[in-house]
């Protein structure tokens, strides 16, 4: 029993570890990318950046699937969809991190409009629990809110920026059990119909900063080629992307030297066809 007990507990505080320095970040497309998301418009923009979501016109649902360094102790499972109306959308997330003993969960419910043709601002409301099995943090609880905003400067240049836990939320009764504080912002620059480049910067209040680049190329209209990679826990990442009329399917990997691959598969529906 002490044996298993202390397993759990070592298990815990790795995984707790590798959560603090790699957070949870949804969807295939931005995982083939290294995470440079904050500037795009897609069904995942509710988790990456709520203030995007105002420039979505289509309804759609995806689902996305991850597993880090093949330990399904470690997988992600989320689900995502925007509801697109003329007055703006309202984009809804939940995912679980986690297995059994240990998970993080979490809903969420946002909404975001155009404040004029090209700037867009949202907010996203979270309620995310803490399930650790024979732990005090036991069905530990927070509420938090998220506050994005993405602003097309021109034609081809897009800026993107987003506050996750802008409200400085910590789990309750749990003062030192807090809410990650993330500020995030970037560029996002298309070149051409097949060629878009995005660079981003990511600061945890309590992590160094993060600088992130991506790529994404579009050599026919069925596929996109993707890569990026990230500083810090240097890291590379490439997928690929197959988008036919209203289906999307996004695979992205990234790879760390110490700790080794991680993968996530996305599927995408959209309700209106192109």
């Amino acid at each position: 029993m002490l044996r298993k007990a202390l397993t759990l507990t070592l298990l815990i505080l790795f995984i707790c570890e590798v959560r603090a320095v790699d957070p949870v970040r949804l969807g295939g497309r931005s995982k083939a990318l290294a995470h440079a998301s904050v500037t795009l418009s897609d069904v995942w923009s509710v988790h990456h950046n709520i203030g995007s979501v105002g420039f979505i016109d289509k309804s759609a649902a995806g689902m996305t699937y991850e597993n880090r360094y093949g330990l399904n102790e470690l997988s992600t499972r989320g689900l995502s969809g925007v509801v697109a109306l003329e007055f703006g959308a309202f984009g809804a997330e939940i995912r679980q991190f986690g297995f059994d003993a240990y998970n993080e969960n979490l809903v969420a419910l946002g909404y975001a409009m155009k404040l004029s043709k090209n700037i867009s601002a949202g907010v996203k409301l979270n309620y995310q629990w803490i399930s650790i099995q024979e732990n005090r943090y036991e069905n530990a609880k927070a509420v938090s809110a998220d506050l994005g905003f993405t602003a097309q400067l021109n034609n081809d240049l897009t800026l993107g920026a987003n506050i996750q836990n802008i409200s400085n939320s910590s789990f309750d009764n749990y003062e030192d059990l807090r809410v990650p504080t993330i500020f995030r912002l970037g560029l996002g620059y298309t070149f051409s119909k097949q060629l878009l480049t995005l660079v981003e910067v990511e600061k945890d209040l309590t992590y160094p900063l993060i600088t992130k680049f991506g790529m994404e190329y579009r050599p026919i209209d069925l596929l996109y080629l993707r890569g990026g990679f990230r500083t810090n826990d240097f890291r590379f990442a490439f997928g690929l992307g197959i988008n036919w009329k209203w289906f999307q399917l996004d695979l992205g990997m990234d790879y760390q030297n110490l700790l080794g691959y991680t993968t996530q598969g996305t599927l995408v529906f959209s309700f209106q066809r192109d």
